[in-house]
């Protein structure tokens, strides 16, 4: 049976963090690109105070997936 030594489980434990934080990175922008969709809905509409909602919740989301990738 072969086992991984302290550095190499380290690097395997910190290569997972990493690609959580892609995934989550790329989740976080496609919630944001659909809030922009529908903000665009709500423009047709003629529901400009939701569009705006709309339109700041996607750019908290892309800011917040922006932090993630500088940790």
């Amino acid at each position: 049976m072969a086992t991984v030594s302290a550095p190499n489980a380290r690097q395997v434990s910190c290569d997972i963090c990493s690609a959580r934080r892609v995934r989550l990175t790329v989740s976080r922008s496609a919630a944001a690109d659909r809030l922009n969709e529908l903000a665009d809905v709500a423009e047709l509409m003629d529901d400009f105070n939701s569009a705006v909602r709309l339109r700041r919740q996607a750019s908290e989301l892309r800011v917040a997936a922006m932090r993630l990738l500088d940790e």
